[in-house]
């Protein structure tokens, strides 16, 4: 089975046509989780997905298509669930899906946080498995995701 990974930089691409690129990689404040340690990190990630194939891209809300991994062992991060913010505070939402499809030549945004060890994030990496339209879809691994990183105040 082939492997695909590239820089997060340059996103990830498969053969049919459907494209995904990390469009803010962002360390919030600790306290839009739930009881988050000062220990460990909130990192938000929204990825930006494309769908250049020839088929409306199903998803599923709430499946979680980002793997957020951590270290030279690429441990698993833990995902934060966060809070219903009021509309004023929508830049707090930590979850966000595209909903549940992305038609022929359109895009959407998903929005997934995670958080790890405060000493973990200069080793960032972010697996990407998004659903086909027919049989399976390799995942897709993007590394040196922390050059993207940001601090959200």
């Amino acid at each position: 089975m082939p492997v695909l990974e590239g820089p997060a930089a340059e996103g990830a691409s498969w053969p049919d046509g459907l494209t995904a690129k990390l469009v803010a990689v962002e360390q919030v404040p600790n306290a839009w989780g739930v009881d988050v340690p000062k220990s460990r990190a909130i990192v938000r990630l929204t990825l930006e997905v494309r769908n250049g194939t020839q088929d409306v891209l199903p998803l599923m809300p709430g499946n979680g298509e980002m793997d957020l991994m951590y270290g030279p062992n690429r441990e698993d991060a833990e995902l934060e669930a966060g809070y219903d913010w009021p509309d004023g505070e929508k830049q707090k939402l930590l979850q966000a899906d595209a909903g549940n499809r992305i038609p022929v030549g359109g895009s959407g945004r998903l929005v997934e946080s995670s958080s790890v060890p405060v000493s973990a994030l200069g080793d960032l990496t972010v697996e990407v498995e998004l659903p086909a339209t027919d049989g399976e879809r390799l995942p897709f691994t993007l590394t040196d995701v922390e050059a993207l990183l940001k601090q959200v105040r």
